[in-house]
């Protein structure tokens, strides 16, 4: 059964998502909440949507896919207040930060929660991993049961590469610059940037010291370190069960995928949360596990029906 479903975060944004059942208002004990990346929304293709919903729910596994408040580039969004009267608000990809995935997840798991569901797992996607991997360095209180990783990038890195080392020091130096005079939600110029993109947004997007690079795959292969912050700091912390996959063909990966999932194994093998993560690269996937929903959601179900 499928449902379309609206709840509020933790900052009474209003956000909607679609809720795959097995049978009609039927409580699954688990289920799995798809987090977006990037600017996408859910709607982009509904087919992998569609058909990773009716995998798991064969499975007796409840799927959760919502639109966060990095949906789309710049979207027209509802708040609700005191009095429940709603106030449109500019949100979307092109104003949001990483650490506002917190308020989002706490609004989604208080959802589901209600709902009766009692095993939640969160299942972060490109931008959504790397968003997950933030929440939980933050928040002491951990309200989800297990989290999947899914193809986290290197976004820092790879606009690093692109840009060449001065123009990339320019770019955070302006956007530092423009924050401080509290014109951080002003959207960056393209002498800066291709992107539809604010300076906060940015900013927090390439700042090797801040809370998005979590994945700093071009500073371990190449020993050049970009900031100063521990890298894969927020990776090496995960509090919950933690599966990490990635497609062997990731077109985002900055080369073969193996060696960068070794680079993970290897970083958490030497820590005492070691027996906290799993690992796994599906042959032939690409970012997007284009055509390989049943590959991906088999990985992810073996998964949970062990832990």
């Amino acid at each position: 059964m499928l449902t379309l479903e609206s709840f509020l975060t933790q900052d009474n944004i209003k956000l909607s998502g679609l809720l795959y059942t097995p049978g009609i208002e039927k409580v699954t004990e688990d289920v799995v909440i798809y987090v977006h990346g990037g600017s996408s929304n859910i709607y982009k293709n509904p087919e992998r949507l569609n058909a990773l919903g009716e995998l798991f729910n064969k499975a007796n596994i409840s799927f959760f896919a919502f639109n966060n408040r990095g949906s789309g580039y710049i979207s027209r969004m509802n708040r609700v207040d005191e009095n429940g009267e709603e106030e449109s608000v500019h949100l979307g990809a092109s104003y949001e930060t990483i650490r506002e995935a917190e308020l989002d997840f706490i609004g989604v798991s208080n959802f589901l929660r209600k709902k009766g569901f009692q095993k939640l797992t969160l299942l972060g996607h490109s931008t959504g991993a790397n968003k997950i991997c933030a929440y939980n360095f933050y928040n002491e209180r951990v309200v989800f049961d297990r989290f999947v990783l899914l193809n986290g990038g290197d976004d820092t890195g790879i606009t690093y590469e692109m840009m060449g080392a001065k123009k990339f020091k320019r770019a955070l130096q302006k956007c530092e610059k423009m924050i401080k005079k509290g014109w951080g939600r002003k959207l960056a110029p393209k002498y800066l940037t291709n992107f539809i993109i604010s300076y906060q947004s940015f900013y927090d997007l390439i700042n090797p010291d801040g809370d998005y690079n979590i994945f700093p795959f071009f500073e371990l292969l190449t020993g050049q370190q970009l900031g100063t912050k521990e890298l894969l700091r927020e990776f090496k912390s995960m509090r919950k069960p933690t599966l990490v996959i990635y497609g062997s063909e990731d077109e985002y990966c900055q080369g073969d995928v193996k060696s960068r999932v070794d680079l993970l194994r290897k970083a958490v093998s030497e820590t005492r949360k070691k027996d906290l993560y799993n690992f796994k690269i599906v042959d032939g996937a690409d970012h997007c596990f284009t055509g390989m929903e049943e590959e991906l959601s088999n990985s992810v179900i073996n998964w949970i029906k062990n832990k």
